[in-house]
């Protein structure tokens, strides 16, 4: 009976280890910790999807980067009647940004990859064998149906919605003004907040900034305030007991 109780004991610590093991190889690299479980055709995918980006996408990111971080070092300059085009500062700008909400989207990816090591690990450890890749389409199907019908909504909210945002928010920290600071002429700088501290120490902007600011300030907690409690208020009035012309 000993020598049995030792024997499940290892077996159960030996188990034990597939979580680990399978999350530990996921994070090294996409599909490891899927080709541990035994799971072949899906952690070839994720392999493959990896291998890819690395192989093809590594230098359009850097370059991406650098010019999210830069906006470009060659002015447009002339030589006789020939133009020669410089760095566009904002096509610059608008790449980066682009290929920084794509290496969000695949950092996002790698967690899933990474999650889905530890779910298979968590079974593996319970004596639950990992399910076939036709099983887990199965299941990817019935169960996360919603999720593939809202993938094209997510992607359409990243590239038309947060990418004006972002490209919004980032411009005001820059010199992009005119005369001297429009592209292709001329080259678009970082300036950090200085341009906020313009406008608040500039007597002929201050005032207007003063008066933008606060009035939409004013207006979201307005707002919020008439659509929001008083909607919750009359929701609350309307279910109370004993209240009459609810119709109404």
């Amino acid at each position: 009976m000993k020598i049995q109780s030792d024997i499940q004991r290892k077996i159960k610590l030996n188990s034990s280890s597939h979580t680990k093991v399978g999350v530990m190889l996921s994070l090294l690299f996409m599909g490891l910790g899927q080709l541990y479980h035994k799971q072949i055709v899906k952690g070839f995918l994720f392999i493959t999807l990896e291998i890819y980006l690395i192989v093809f996408w590594t230098l359009p990111f850097r370059w991406a980067m650098w010019g999210l971080t830069t906006l470009g070092d060659t002015p447009l300059t002339r030589k006789g009647f020939d133009v020669v085009q410089g760095d566009h500062s904002i096509f610059l700008m608008i790449e980066g940004i682009i290929f920084l909400i794509l290496f969000l989207l695949f950092v996002w990816l790698y967690y899933l990859n990474i999650l889905d090591a530890y779910k298979v690990g968590k079974l593996r450890d319970q004596g639950i064998d990992a399910n076939s890749f036709k099983q887990t389409a199965l299941y990817v199907w019935e169960k996360g149906f919603p999720y593939l019908l809202l993938t094209p909504s997510i992607l359409f909210t990243a590239f038309l919605t947060i990418l004006p945002l972002l490209f919004g928010a980032l411009i005001a920290f820059t010199n992009y003004s005119g005369p001297n600071h429009l592209p292709p002429k001329s080259l678009v700088n970082w300036v950090g907040i200085q341009t906020f501290t313009d406008l608040f120490q500039l007597s002929m902007w201050s005032h207007t900034f003063y008066g933008v600011f606060s009035w939409t300030v004013i207006w979201a907690i307005l707002s919020t305030v008439t659509t929001f409690f008083l909607g919750l208020f009359f929701a609350i009035l309307i279910n109370r007991k004993g209240i009459r012309f609810k119709k109404l």
